[in-house]
């Protein structure tokens, strides 16, 4: 099944769902439709349970997914992860999961480094900032379900205060007795001892955890945490279709291993192998990576000044 990554065969009549995540009990957020393997899954129509969170995948031509009662109540649902501070990435996967819950009318809640920022992003939306602990707390209580992803959150290789800090939304969830999830999510590296303990006694009290790689997926097993594999959410953005041009395209990560040698380096393979091509180099996060990609883009300009080069940023 290309929707869940299991050894079994697409259930007849769907679109790339098996009967493994087609009759999961959180088989909305298993069968996400991912563009770079070409499939497209079909509505959930297995049994709901009803702590489970509802992901509904696009409609097949002649279906739909049913809409909630315009009176009915829906407690909502909290988002987790690196939101607001314009990263390319992760803004891009928050936009997959609000366009999905969105379907269905489901009311929204994202922690945010910038609220004013992501409810500029997403209309209906509600927005708490990253750092005011009592209103992400009182965001999460009067939520049903907290979903903490997608992107590499629980890692301390930037941090072991990063750690900390999403697995305290992680901890408020569980303490709150709301369903958790962790979606989609890159696992690792996780370095410190505390670290270790505390994600892997956190993570086997949620509800449904879901990992986006195989090096995710063997260390939760290791650690004995039953885990899903899935696409990485961003494969559901619908991109237009491009003509190749005579481009090669190099995105940059400004991070401590992005040495002036290593750029030097990779400027003078870049300028050896691709001497015809025109570069265009992309800050993903602008705050952090433009100022490496002016000096790629010069560096680039030095060796061969023939070549043209373009840098994206905003």
């Amino acid at each position: 099944c290309r929707a869940c990554s299991a050894n079994s065969p697409a259930r007849t009549g769907t679109a790339g769902g098996c009967a493994k995540c087609s009759g999961h009990p959180y088989g909305d957020i298993i069968t996400i439709r991912c563009a770079a393997s070409g499939t497209r899954n079909p509505p959930y129509s297995g049994s709901r349970r009803p702590q489970a969170p509802e992901f509904p995948a696009e409609s097949a031509p002649g279906e739909s997914w049913p809409r909630k009662d315009k009176n009915s109540h829906d407690p909502g649902k909290s988002f987790a992860g690196y939101f607001g501070f314009k990263n390319f990435g992760d803004e891009a996967i928050l936009s997959v999961l609000i366009k999905k819950l969105k379907l269905d009318k489901h009311r929204i809640t994202v922690i945010s480094s910038d609220p004013k920022y992501t409810m500029k992003q997403y209309k209906h939306i509600r927005s708490v900032y990253t750092f005011k602990i009592p209103d992400i707390i009182g965001a999460i209580s009067k939520s049903e379900v907290v979903i903490s992803g997608g992107g590499s959150l629980l890692q301390d290789a930037t941090s072991l205060k990063s750690l900390i800090y999403y697995l305290f939304i992680i901890f408020v969830g569980l303490v709150l007795r709301k369903t958790v999830i962790i979606f989609a999510q890159g696992i690792g590296p996780i370095n410190s001892f505390i670290g270790i303990v505390l994600t892997k006694n956190l993570l086997k009290q949620c509800n449904y955890v879901s990992v986006r790689d195989e090096k995710s997926l063997e260390l939760l097993k290791n650690w004995g945490i039953k885990a899903d594999l899935l696409c990485d959410p961003i494969f559901s953005i619908e991109t237009n279709k491009i003509i190749k041009s005579n481009t090669v395209a190099v995105q940059l990560r400004n991070f401590r291993t992005m040495s002036e040698d290593f750029i030097d380096r990779l400027a003078q393979k870049v300028c050896k192998e691709f001497p015809d091509k025109n570069i265009e180099i992309y800050s993903f996060q602008d705050s952090i990576d433009t100022d490496i990609c002016k000096k790629f883009e010069k560096a680039v300009n030095l060796l061969n000044p023939d070549i043209k080069t373009k840098l994206y940023y905003n």
